[in-house]
């Protein structure tokens, strides 16, 4: 798990919405098919227990294993039923590798962007 607090994040909506996504390159050890995601989230209203201050989901899926690759992030699910209620405060995103998932890989991120 990664937190990162980022400038990429003005407005949740607009990744909700498909105005933007998410691009990252990734190296992976596991079989292709290892899901990847990123949660954005406010830390304003980050004061309970999941879903409570997380906006969206975005999840992408490995092809490769053991290579660099560039994931595409898509729309997974949509979390809080309040996140427009901090659409314009989103200001964490949260990097997960593999998730619901235990182990001691070591995976490699690089070029986390935002395209439209």
């Amino acid at each position: 798990v990664i937190f990162l607090d980022s400038a990429l994040l003005r407005n949740g909506s607009d990744y909700e919405n498909g105005t933007y996504a998410f691009e990252m390159d990734v190296y992976s050890p596991k079989p292709a098919g290892t899901p990847v995601e990123i949660q954005i989230a406010a830390t304003t209203a980050w004061n309970a227990a999941w879903p409570t201050g997380r906006h969206t989901v975005y999840r992408a899926l490995t092809t490769k294993t053991n290579q660099w690759e560039t994931l595409r992030f898509t729309l997974s699910q949509t979390a809080d039923p309040n996140r427009a209620a901090f659409n314009t405060s989103v200001d964490r995103l949260i990097v997960l590798l593999n998730p619901n998932s235990t182990g001691s890989d070591t995976y490699y991120i690089d070029n986390l962007k935002r395209i439209s």
